[in-house]
Parts: structure tokens; C-alpha cells; sequence
């Protein structure tokens, strides 16, 4: 991992409370705690992890972290998108409204 992964990973520890130490991209003892303490609370850890190198350990959970990341974002942009999508106005069933015109809309 370089310094600059290091530090995004100390950053992303520190918003989660996990307290690595300063974001200075240096896998210390602090770091390697707070990514340890990160590892037992995320879901769908790989089996043995605990075994794996310090610097292999803290790239999982970096990568884990950012897929967690990328997941809320696009559940929250889906979520956005299906508000917008169930607030717009439909086309009336057969696409004529009540009174036999054609196009027009439903809740209009």
C-alpha cells in the first residue's frame, strides 16, 4: 500500500471513531489496532484474515471499506432516483384520463 492509501485508510478509521493515530500514512501500532478493531465489526470478512500479513490486513479493509462506501452511495442514488420515479406523473391506464382524452396525465 502506498502512503497517500494509507492515509485515506487512517482518514476513513478515524470518521468510523476507531482512532489510528494521525493520518500521516505510516501503518503504525495504532493503525494496525484500529484496522483490527474495524475488520471484527464489517460484515463478509474473509475466514483466516487474523493469520494475513499487517499490510494485506489493512488493505482488505480498506478495499471493504470502500465497497461499503460505493454500496450507500448507490442505494441512496436508487433510493433518490425511485422517490423522483413514484412523485412524477403517469401516463392514465390504456393512456387516456377519465373523460376519454388521450396523453393525459395521472394526479394532473
Amino acid at each position: 500500500m502506498t502512503p497517500a492509501a494509507i492515509g485515506e485508510l487512517q482518514a476513513m478509521l478515524a470518521l468510523l471513531g476507531l482512532h489510528p493515530g494521525p493520518e500521516d500514512g505510516v501503518l503504525g501500532a495504532r493503525s494496525m489496532a484500529a484496522v483490527d478493531r474495524c475488520l471484527d465489526r464489517l460484515p463478509a470478512v474473509p475466514a483466516g484474515i487474523a493469520a494475513w500479513a499487517p499490510r494485506r490486513r489493512a488493505a482488505a479493509c480498506r478495499q471493504l471499506l470502500l465497497d461499503a462506501l460505493t454500496r450507500r452511495r448507490l442505494e441512496a442514488s436508487c433510493g433518490a432516483r425511485r422517490a423522483v420515479a413514484a412523485s412524477a406523473p403517469r401516463i392514465g391506464a390504456g393512456g387516456r384520463d377519465g373523460r376519454g382524452r388521450m396523453g393525459a396525465f395521472e394526479g394532473a
